[in-house]
């Protein structure tokens, strides 16, 4: 666990290492944890107690300055390899060896019309290594090999009437909106926000409208579409969950397409409780755990909320790390205090990695933590 009361740069041992705007998060098989540290513009290792410099220069005029957009920010591969944009050239993904070697991706190689002005968004990477990067109307795949093409949608489609901007198809006859939050399973299925829709798309590039949130009349849902949700998670049976950022709700697909909100009351405000009865402020990341807990940033309380389920359905929504009036990151037991919370991730011991503006804070066996009523 790294925290500090100032920003700054600095490797060493997880108590003297700085950081400043962290967001994008990843975790190797071997438990390497990668970070995108945004302001300093570098990609950094934690490996046991050490952090380490493994790519980029700490400098704002640095060539190499990480994106965080979309997924976790950074994108890992089976090698190891880290796929990060170039917010220099937004039309760049750099790619980084496990050693710090930096090739890249030149999406003007790539382009589809002469005019296109490609600025990627979401990115992941399948269980064969192939990257997929998400432009609002549109994804590309990009194989191994580099071999890349348009996985399914268009980007210069002209009709832009409702229907046709969410055309359910194969490959480029299928058109989106503007897709946001991406996500891949087990299975190689992607998982994309596209306005108010979840489509899913197939490793054959089957597009399908997963949910509907304009035409949802549940009792739980409210009928409005997604704003800028910047992580979105699965559960263990299948579910989709949703950090409704703008909206400050958090939200559930199921596998029959119903959206349900489980918990806020679309206000910006702090509150535990059942449902509706919790306020969220622009929750951002978000993790579900095996045993179906989920974990929410609440970012601008400056707090990590667990939602349980009970047993009529319901979720009940609780505190778990933060303490309500209070922001900035001090170590210990919990609740402790945190600043704004950004990134989540569960690992295979269900310790809970946190990103915030300037630590990187990990809470031990989160699962087993009781919080107070």
């Amino acid at each position: 666990v790294s925290a500090h009361k100032s920003r700054g740069y600095k490797d060493g041992s997880l108590n003297e290492a700085l950081f400043n705007g962290l967001s994008g998060i990843a975790i190797a098989n071997n438990g390497v944890i990668f970070i995108a540290d945004s302001y300093n513009h570098v990609i950094r290792k934690i490996e046991g107690d050490q952090v380490t410099t493994i790519a980029g220069e700490p400098s704002y005029e640095g060539e190499f300055k990480p994106s965080l957009t979309g997924g976790y920010g950074i994108a890992l591969n089976s090698q190891s390899n880290l796929y990060v944009v170039n917010t220099i050239d937004s039309r760049t993904i750099d790619i980084i060896s496990p050693d710090g070697e930096i090739g890249s991706l030149n999406l003007n190689d790539y382009k589809d019309t002469p005019n296109e002005y490609f600025i990627p968004g979401g990115f992941v990477v399948d269980s064969s290594d192939n990257l997929y990067i998400s432009n609002k109307g549109h994804i590309k795949k990009i194989t191994p090999d580099g071999e890349a093409s348009i996985f399914v949608g268009a980007s210069n489609a002209s009709d832009s009437s409702i229907e046709s901007c969410f055309h359910d198809a194969q490959g480029t006859d299928a058109r989106f909106k503007s897709i946001g939050a991406l996500l891949i399973d087990d299975s190689d299925t992607l998982f994309v926000v596209d306005k108010s829709r979840i489509r899913t798309i197939t490793s054959q590039g089957v597009v399908s409208t997963l949910a509907d949130s304009s035409k949802c009349d549940n009792d739980n849902c409210t009928a409005i579409s997604f704003s800028y949700p910047r992580y979105i998670a699965q559960g263990p049976g299948g579910d989709i969950y949703i950090a409704d950022t703008g909206n400050n709700l958090i939200r559930k697909v199921d596998a029959s397409g119903e959206i349900t909100t489980i918990a806020g009351d679309g206000t910006f405000g702090f509150a535990d409780g059942v449902g509706t009865e919790a306020k969220f402020a622009l929750p951002e990341g978000i993790a579900v755990a095996v045993s179906g807990n989920i974990y929410v940033a609440d970012t601008n309380n400056h707090d990590v909320r667990r939602l349980t389920q009970n047993a009529d359905g319901t979720y009940k929504v609780s505190t778990l790390i933060g303490t309500p009036g209070l922001r900035g990151t001090v170590l210990g037991a919990l609740p402790s205090t945190l600043y704004k919370p950004r990134a989540l991730l569960l690992d295979a011991n269900n310790n809970l990695i946190i990103t915030t503006d300037k630590a990187v804070v990990v809470a031990k066996d989160i699962e087993s933590y009781q919080s107070q009523p």
